[in-house]
């Protein structure tokens, strides 16, 4: 699996967390834990209507506390 990092950026069409997806199987954008990413695994297929609920009440949510963060970015 690969993760598209190009799409962020002007005209381009990447989902908010969390966004249901109009596509078959109902899939989910679904923010990950850095553990779960290094350990992979998964496919996308894995994260639909029917298994955020539940994986939220157990796992939380990964962008808990996400926008209180600070960062420095670096200098060009």
């Amino acid at each position: 699996m690969q993760i598209d990092y190009a799409q962020n950026g002007y005209g381009r069409n990447t989902a908010a967390p969390y966004t249901l997806r109009a596509k078959p199987g109902a899939p989910v954008s679904t923010p990950l834990f850095w553990e779960e990413v290094e350990r992979g695994g998964f496919t996308p297929a894995d994260f639909n209507l029917r298994s955020v609920p539940p994986r939220i009440e157990e796992k939380g949510d990964a962008w808990r506390g996400f926008f209180g963060q600070t960062f420095a970015l670096p200098r060009l």
